[in-house]
């Protein structure tokens, strides 16, 4: 991924951050960092086409696993906001 690629960065409650970065594919990614541990975070992305997943190229890696699932994130922010508000909430401790 390239550097100069529009990305926006939020610190959110508990020091948890939030990624939203344009990529190589003309679709958004989206990350939570949920502290400074290690694999903890979910990542949404596109970036790597190798996933057996019905949503592929889209995935979802799970927090604190090598686990990839299905996602239900498409790149566009306009219809995958509130799905990534529903993950913070989700993990929200």
């Amino acid at each position: 991924m390239h550097s100069i690629l529009p990305r926006l960065k939020i610190y959110l409650f508990n020091n948890i951050m939030t990624y939203i970065r344009y990529n190589d594919f003309n679709e958004y990614s989206y990350q939570i960092i949920f502290s400074n541990t290690k694999n903890d975070w979910v990542r949404f992305d596109n970036y790597d086409n190798i996933w057996e997943v019905r949503t592929k190229p889209n995935h979802k890696h799970c927090r604190s696993t090598s686990e990839v699932k299905e996602s239900p994130m498409i790149g566009d922010p306009e219809k995958d906001i509130l799905l990534l508000v529903n993950e913070l909430l989700i993990h929200y401790e």
